[in-house]
């Protein structure tokens, strides 16, 4: 197996639509071309990151700069990649599909409306799903998972054969930085996993980028495309930046390497060194699961060097949690976890089913739904209430592995 290629091109944020898209193509030729798994399926899921506008109240409320989205995957540069993806297999099925966290009155169709993702449907005969809507699955975690033995899917995207991520290049507050590996996170149903964002896995950063690591393995995208026109710092909805940059390759781990690279950060770099500042770094853990490679020496970048085009970047914290709040809900949650395992049958004659609140070796608190746990457990970080939430199940039955923890 030969080392991995990125592309890693200059494309001018006020460039015309048109020479954006030519752009792309030229970008996802460089490194490569259209890998012989999308070339070859039947069913191809392409998952955009539409996470900048999943929870605004009107199309006005989106980040944008000079005219190009701040946070959500540009959509002239995800209708280049469905273009790009209906050539190569003129026969496949296509869903195009996010996780899309509409607030009422607004809809998933409203959403993918400001996202210009309908129109795909009849230029390109794809279709568009909402991955929270539909029946959910439970599908296997390929290798057992980090975390997770299974991750719940809508139905309809449990028999695809390839997966294209269409990312955005922007840090983020918890992970440090997300694109292609995090994209996948955004297509788990949120009811299953809290009651906002998946906010149930956010409760604890061990969990969560071990969650992130498990729907990549899962849904491993063989082309990953990321939109670098306008990127974000600080954050994954924050200050813009004009970056002018585009990347491609076929291998996610080292895609997003090298864009971590482009914003000033050392991809190697693990908590909690920046910009990992609160969490593990999720591409070494990816790259561990098989996800990808992470070697950004032997990665042969094509195009532009990432000396020519890198910039600084910094990071915010969500809930503006520290370092040293971070080390100690970590290691609360390592210890909680021993606990909930020594009393495991002792739990299960009281709360079975349930979802509790283990700190200090004792049951806090215990709620019906994920979506109460999530939304009291959330609050625990920022007060030093360090602690685990987990949901009280036999081990048999368990989808979250306890024994990871230890």
């Amino acid at each position: 197996m030969g080392r991995p290629v990125v592309a890693l091109t200059r494309c001018q944020h006020d460039r015309s639509n048109a020479e954006v898209e030519a752009a792309v193509r030229e970008t996802v030729a460089l490194a490569g071309g259209v890998p012989d798994r999308v070339l070859r399926a039947k069913k191809i899921l392409i998952k955009p990151n539409y996470v900048g506008a999943n929870s605004k109240p009107s199309e006005s409320e989106i980040r944008k700069h000079a005219g190009r989205f701040v946070s959500c995957a540009e959509p002239t540069v995800t209708r280049a990649v469905v273009g790009i993806v209906r050539e190569a297999n003129p026969s496949a099925e296509i869903v195009f599909a996010e996780g899309v966290d509409a607030r009422a009155p607004r809809t998933a169709a409203d959403v993918f409306g400001w996202m210009d993702a309908h129109r795909l449907v009849d230029e390109f005969g794809i279709r568009l799903l909402n991955g929270n809507d539909g029946e959910l699955v439970a599908v296997p975690v390929p290798g057992g998972g980090l975390i997770h033995r299974a991750v719940y899917l809508n139905r309809e995207l449990t028999d695809v054969d390839a997966v294209v991520s269409v990312a955005k290049l922007k840090a983020h507050g918890t992970a440090g930085v997300t694109m292609s590996v995090k994209n996948m996170f955004g297509i788990l149903p949120f009811h299953r996993y809290g009651s906002t964002f998946r906010n149930f896995m956010h409760t604890n950063y061990f969990r969560l980028m071990r969650v992130i690591v498990d729907t990549a393995t899962t849904l491993r995208p063989d082309l990953a495309v990321v939109d670098g026109l306008i990127a974000s710092n600080h954050g994954m909805d924050h200050d813009p930046v004009e970056m002018n940059v585009l990347l491609a390759g076929h291998d996610p781990v080292a895609t997003d390497a090298v864009g971590a690279a482009v914003m000033g950060f050392d991809p190697h770099a693990d908590f909690p060194t920046e910009p990992f500042v609160v969490s593990e770094n999720h591409l070494r853990l990816a790259a561990r699961a098989g996800v990808g490679t992470l070697d950004l020496p032997g990665t042969e970048v094509r195009g532009v060097a990432i000396s020519e085009v890198a910039r600084r970047f910094s990071i915010e914290t969500e809930m503006k949690v520290t370092t040293e709040q971070a080390i100690g809900a970590r290691a609360a949650a390592i210890e909680q976890a021993a606990v909930f395992r020594a009393r495991r049958q002792e739990l299960l004659r009281a709360y079975s089913g349930q979802y509790i609140y283990l700190r200090n070796g004792d049951v806090e608190w215990s709620a019906p739904t994920v979506a109460e746990a999530a939304n009291r457990a959330i609050q625990q970080l920022p007060r030093g209430a360090y602690g685990l939430a987990i949901q009280v199940l036999p081990e048999s039955e368990e989808i979250e592995k306890v024994a990871a923890y230890l």
